[in-house]
């Protein structure tokens, strides 16, 4: 069985796989900004930072730091699994790619304190 599999080189699906992952980061965008950001005040309204990590006092104790961190991994793993395995990719082009495009796109990249409707907001 596996010398059958040996024989035949892996196909590849460049484009298919391209398009399928711009399509999920394009749904993905939409998602997010439908649910957090489309009815919210401007930025400019919010303060930035000082949210203090990992402290017993803040939001979630900081484990809200640790999901967006997660969040991003996830998406740039499954972003280079796509292209390397369904799209024939190389695996170091691939996790370029995808990781690129993870950072980005992530909650992880988004203060925590610019999507909240908490105290720390200026009125």
């Amino acid at each position: 069985m596996l010398e059958k599999i040996a024989d035949h080189p892996r196909e590849d699906h460049k484009i298919a796989a391209s398009v399928t992952l711009g399509a999920m980061y394009t749904t993905f965008i939409a998602w997010t900004y439908l649910a957090w950001y489309k009815k919210h005040k401007p930025l400019s309204q919010y303060k930035w930072g000082g949210d203090g990590w990992l402290g017993s006092d803040t939001y979630a104790g900081g484990a809200d730091k640790f999901g967006h961190a997660w969040s991003t991994m996830s998406l740039a793993r499954a972003g280079t699994e796509m292209l390397d395995e369904w799209g024939g990719f190389d695996r170091t082009k691939a996790s370029l790619i995808s990781t690129a495009l993870a950072r980005p796109c992530s909650p992880a990249s988004r203060s925590r304190t610019a999507s909240s409707t908490s105290s720390r907001s200026r009125i």
